[in-house]
């Protein structure tokens, strides 16, 4: 597969995850009784996401020789951080958790498709 193709892919899942993971931040917001009939139905697609995430972002590295930057490390710690922060949050229905895991996850993202600008 081309490499700007599966970067595209990788960036595409995870912007569908973004957006499912804000979705249901509003629910947990919003209606608790509504957010835990989503959050029930929807595990599945969860772990889909997740795991193409990991996957496209494995093969992308793999794709760049395993080539470790400072700004990779960063992007690789903060998202092993949301991980349990978001699982924490929206099993325990518990916001700041759930935000502070978004949180993570957005700069994560905005860290990787900007390190160029940002570090020259």
């Amino acid at each position: 597969m081309d490499l700007n193709a599966l970067k595209e892919m990788h960036k595409g899942i995870i912007y569908i995850y973004l957006a499912f993971f804000t979705f249901k931040l509003v629910m947990m917001f919003i209606n608790r009784e509504k957010f835990r009939v989503i959050r029930n139905k929807t595990k599945l697609v969860e772990m889909i996401l997740g795991t193409a995430i990991l996957a496209t972002g494995l093969i992308t590295w793999n794709a760049y020789n395993w080539n470790v930057e400072n700004w990779l490390l960063v992007k690789i710690g903060m998202f092993l951080l949301a991980i349990p922060l978001g699982i924490i949050g929206m099993k325990k229905e518990k916001l700041v958790f759930a935000v502070a895991s978004l949180l993570l996850l957005l700069g994560a993202f905005m860290l990787a498709l900007n390190h160029h600008a940002w570090l020259g």
